[in-house]
C-alpha cells in the first residue's frame, strides 16, 4: 500500500487477515502516516510492549505481520 497525503490514518480491520499474512505500507509523503488497529485488534511494535497506533515516518516503510487472529506485529520506520 502507498499513501500520499500530509496526514493520513489507515486502520487494520478485524477478522480479515489470517496468520502469516503480511502487509507492507509505504508512506510516500513528507507527512506522518498513522496506522491504527480497529476495535478487537492488537497491533504491537516488534521488540517492544508498545501497542496501538504506529506512526510511519516521512517516506518510511512499515511491515505488518498477522501472528494470530486479530493480532499483528509491526516493524520498520516507526516514530
Amino acid at each position: 500500500l502507498e499513501f500520499r497525503r500530509v496526514l493520513f490514518r489507515s486502520y487494520i480491520p478485524n477478522a480479515v487477515f489470517s496468520t502469516g499474512n503480511t502487509v507492507v505500507i509505504f508512506n510516500n509523503s513528507s507527512g506522518l502516516l498513522m496506522v491504527s488497529p480497529n476495535s478487537s485488534v492488537t497491533l504491537r511494535q516488534v521488540g517492544s510492549n508498545t501497542t496501538g497506533t504506529m506512526n510511519v515516518t516521512s517516506f518510511g516503510l512499515l511491515t505488518v505481520l498477522c501472528v494470530q487472529a486479530n493480532t499483528f506485529v509491526a516493524s520498520g520506520s516507526i516514530n
